[in-house]
């Protein structure tokens, strides 16, 4: 019978198979050669009412982007502003324009080029997390996301 047990690597679990028990029962497959594809998240940053400056929690998330941004040096992102469904489409439209701004120069203010931060664009209300109007799905609403652009390439390895 094969044993397994859980290493922890650097806080990844990864299960190992006795490799002999694995070759006795046929349990164990040929090597096979894999790719494995990196992906990168970025959170979203959200905002209070009304607001296009940030707050601590903005903050904070812009800071994680900047790490992965730095991490990731090659990579060049698009900002892609929202509000929730109050006010107008003029108002909204610039709302989520001025949230860009603000993310763009925090994440200048952090060090990261302008050159990785290829556009931005303000959807306003038009595209919600949630349609509920509840405060927390407004809350949700009301934010800053951060992709990946598509003509840049995801990196295989972390900068070092």
């Amino acid at each position: 019978t094969s044993s397994k047990e859980v290493i922890t690597i650097d806080g990844y679990n990864y299960d190992s198979v006795d490799v002999e028990d694995a070759a006795l029962t046929g349990d164990l497959a040929a090597p096979q050669s894999i790719q494995v594809e990196r992906s990168v998240y970025f959170p979203d940053v959200n905002f209070d009412f009304d607001k296009n400056t940030l707050n601590d929690l903005g903050k904070g998330k812009v800071r994680q982007i900047a790490k992965l941004l730095q991490e990731n040096s090659s990579v060049k992102v698009v900002l892609e502003g929202h509000t929730d469904a109050k006010g107008t489409d003029a108002y909204n439209d610039k709302l989520g324009q001025n949230r860009n701004e603000a993310v763009r120069q925090e994440l200048a203010a952090l060090g990261i080029p302008a050159a990785q931060i290829t556009s931005s664009v303000s959807f306003g209300k038009t595209k919600p997390v949630f349609t509920e109007q509840e405060n927390w799905a407004n809350a949700v609403n009301r934010r800053v996301e951060v992709h990946l652009d598509n003509t840049s390439a995801v990196p295989t390895e972390p900068a070092k």
